[in-house]
């Protein structure tokens, strides 16, 4: 049988008004199918810097409706139209909040009637599988509902990406059994409605499981660092890095 290879490409690793880092989003592939998860205003250079292909991107999960997290959409959405993108794109999303994201891609063809390709919105409340992945979702405690993902593929790796917020007891069981694990952590010290150190530190983790920390406030950063800097298993994520392991679907061990 032929081994799965998995890619992650931290694009973005900022907060929302970051002025050294992107802000966070990653890009998931596999199989030739990329899942763009979040697309802040600050990201879409990112994205741009790297692809030419208008059609090169399948599908875009927002993780919230914050700005940070999903107005990048406008942008990118009207440079696939310009460059005539014909393959349907699939935006999944919460249903409360479709009505804030449809208004950001209607912006990016106005004042036409429709882009030059198609949009399908997906709820993730009917959502069992992105892709090539199975997928599960969980409500973080943020200032609006934000649902982090995990997404399986077919030799049982699992990744997870948290959005915003601190983890709850369902999201901390999907990262506790993952394997690649990225997850916001705005503060040191307890916050109210984002991930801390202090908070993630005290979560169960799956063995040799990978966590990346993002979203981190400047201030806190070279704290957050230094505390991480005598772990092996969670490290401050640097972003435009691409993370590529290829896992043996007999037992799904790493095999490079």
């Amino acid at each position: 049988m032929t081994p799965d290879s998995l890619s992650a490409h931290l694009l973005g690793c900022g907060d929302a008004y970051d002025t050294e880092n992107h802000n966070s989003g990653l890009l998931v592939s596999q199989d030739n199918y990329r899942l763009l998860i979040d697309c802040g205003p600050w990201l879409t250079r990112r994205v741009l810097d790297s692809v030419s292909d208008p059609d090169w991107l399948d599908a875009i999960y927002i993780t919230h409706a914050h700005p940070d997290h999903a107005l990048g959409l406008t942008t990118l959405t009207n440079w696939m139209d310009s460059k005539k993108r014909k393959k349907t794109l699939t935006i999944y999303l919460q249903r409360e909040q479709k009505s804030v994201i449809e208004a950001l891609v209607r912006y990016a063809h106005w004042p036409s009637a429709n882009l030059g390709y198609s949009v399908d919105y997906h709820y993730i409340e009917a959502t069992r599988e992105i892709g090539p992945w199975q997928a599960e979702f969980a409500p973080t405690r943020h200032a609006i509902s934000n649902m982090s993902i995990k997404l399986t593929n077919n030799v049982n790796h699992a990744l997870f990406f948290s959005g915003d917020g601190e983890l709850g007891e369902e999201g901390a069981e999907l990262a506790a059994s993952s394997d690649w694990v990225f997850v916001e952590c705005q503060t040191y010290d307890w916050h109210h409605s984002h991930g801390s150190l202090l908070q993630i530190r005290a979560l169960d983790k799956k063995p040799n499981s990978d966590w990346l920390l993002y979203h981190i406030d400047p201030v806190d950063r070279e704290q957050i660092r230094y505390a991480l800097s005598q772990q092996n298993q969670m490290r401050v994520a640097e972003e435009g890095v691409v993370m590529d392991r290829t896992f043996a679907p007999e037992t799904g061990g790493i095999i490079c």
